[in-house]
């Protein structure tokens, strides 16, 4: 098997059309962001016939950022990519916090494509608290 049969090729995610109305189509690294950013967008048990597939970022929604949480949650984001994206080794996640944005973290997501010495990164924004800023007025 080639290296570029094994990363793949298919439709963009999300599906999207182009401008001769045609389906967009990622491969290779892109596709391998996309898959990742599938499985954690993903909630375990949403999929009937897959119910094992995605991540249990959801469980982290209305918590704490505290050093422990953010450890909890690069284990769980690294144990789901690693169960689901075999294209990919070598995962390290290092979470960090907006101090402009209480409430928004982001996992830095770096990985080894497998099969080859190619190196990817990619970062992914997680809203720990709900809503948006500016629901609520505080102080009435």
């Amino acid at each position: 098997m080639s290296e570029k049969t094994y990363k793949g090729s298919g439709l963009k995610f999300p599906v999207t059309i182009d401008s001769t109305g045609k389906f967009k189509i990622s491969s290779e690294e892109e596709k391998i962001k996309e898959a990742i950013h599938l499985i954690l967008m993903t909630h375990k048990g949403e999929r009937q016939m897959l119910p094992t597939f995605g991540s249990e970022l959801n469980k982290y929604v209305f918590t704490n950022t505290d050093a422990t949480t953010l450890n909890l949650m690069g284990n769980s984001i690294k144990k789901n990519i690693l169960k689901h994206e075999k294209r990919i080794e070598d995962v390290q996640i290092n979470i960090a916090t907006d101090k402009q944005q209480p409430g928004k973290l982001y996992a830095n997501i770096n990985y080894r494509v497998a099969h080859s010495n190619l190196t990817g990164n990619m970062v992914f924004p997680f809203y720990i608290q709900g809503g948006t800023e500016g629901d609520v007025d505080e102080s009435k």
